[in-house]
């Protein structure tokens, strides 16, 4: 499919980066934090905003970042798994992205996040404030966002 409405996320047991590309273009992006312990009801409040992105903006394309084997939790693969049985039954095509994929796709070695964050705020110059406050913050809060739209880019790309 050429263009479409893709929802990209990064899954986090407390933050939740999204982003909705349509036909290429960043159309919405969001940062959601879920506060407290890993819990049922915390992973159902997360799908349900993402269920309701998926019905919001009609999409086409889920694209889910994965993180590295070492840096994953009980909690992001349950998260994973069923975003992917959303994507099931709303019939939308689903897809995961490494870090490695991402570096391949920006043809690029980098050793750390702000590099790829850099990247996606070239493409998209809307998000000059979020990347500058973020290489200031201490603590990580806008990385997932950036890898959100990095795997909807990376998702565009290859269904051209």
């Amino acid at each position: 499919m050429v263009g479409g409405t893709i929802l990209g996320i990064s899954p986090g047991t407390k933050y939740v980066g999204v982003a909705v590309l349509r036909n290429g273009d960043l159309y919405d992006w969001k940062i959601k934090s879920y506060k407290g312990v890993w819990s049922d009801e915390k992973l159902a409040k997360a799908l349900s905003y993402i269920e309701k992105l998926v019905i919001t903006h009609v999409i086409h394309h889920i694209a889910c970042k994965v993180p590295h084997n070492s840096r994953s939790s009980n909690g992001v693969n349950q998260m994973i798994e069923k975003i992917k049985e959303i994507a099931l039954e709303y019939k939308i095509k689903f897809d995961v992205y490494s870090i490695e994929d991402l570096k391949n796709m920006f043809k690029m070695h980098f050793e750390n996040k702000y590099i790829l964050a850099e990247h996606v705020t070239k493409r998209y110059p809307v998000l000059t404030d979020i990347f500058l406050r973020e290489r200031k913050n201490k603590h990580k809060y806008h990385i997932r966002l950036f890898e959100a739209i990095a795997v909807s880019l990376h998702c565009h790309i290859n269904t051209k």
